[in-house]
């Protein structure tokens, strides 16, 4: 029996030897995939970093895209609605001393409001009911005359310069009247 049971114990150490490579060769299996899972994580985290940095990127053109087409609309929308600055209206029939009212449709107050021509303020044909510069409230009128007589121009360019009631920079409407 000795020897049956010195086989059975070699037989029992063969097994037990070969279950200890097979669980050495598992662990050993379970240490590469989870280091290259690992490498696969890394991969992964840096593709997602590198598609959220792109994505932010994106955003961020995407965001000056939308600005300058904002933009664009409001300057598009303004140029079609656009609206005269002063109206400029015939009081009188030309026939002679035509009477013209300038009113403010700048939608603010103004004030320094003068009445002139390119030729200078003070010409022959163009005579401002005021002598000096008026302030003249959003919707209020300055008037002028046309002076008309045989050697008058039929038409003068008539020029209205003014300030914004919050002191910024002069303005100017130009207008040709007939």
């Amino acid at each position: 029996m000795e020897l049956a049971s010195m086989i059975v114990n070699f037989g029992i150490l063969v097994a037990t030897v070969i279950a200890a490579v097979i669980a050495l060769r598992s662990v050993n299996d379970a240490r590469q995939a989870r280091d290259e899972a690992s490498a696969h994580e890394r991969t992964a985290l840096d593709a997602a970093t590198r598609s959220a940095s792109a994505a932010e990127v994106a955003v961020r053109h995407h965001g000056r895209t939308a600005d300058t087409l904002e933009k664009q609309t409001a300057l598009l929308e303004s140029a079609a609605t656009h609206r005269e600055e002063w109206a400029l209206e015939a009081l009188t029939d030309p026939s002679i001393d035509q009477r013209w009212k300038a009113t403010n449709k700048t939608g603010y107050d103004v004030m320094h409001v003068s009445i002139g021509t390119p030729d200078g303020f003070n010409e022959q044909w163009i005579k401002p009911d005021v002598e000096e510069t008026a302030d003249v409230p959003r919707g209020e009128s300055i008037f002028f005359t046309f002076i008309r007589r045989l050697s008058s121009p039929t038409s003068r360019t008539i020029w209205v310069i003014w300030t914004p009631a919050d002191g910024s920079a002069q303005k100017k409407f130009v207008k040709t009247i007939p």
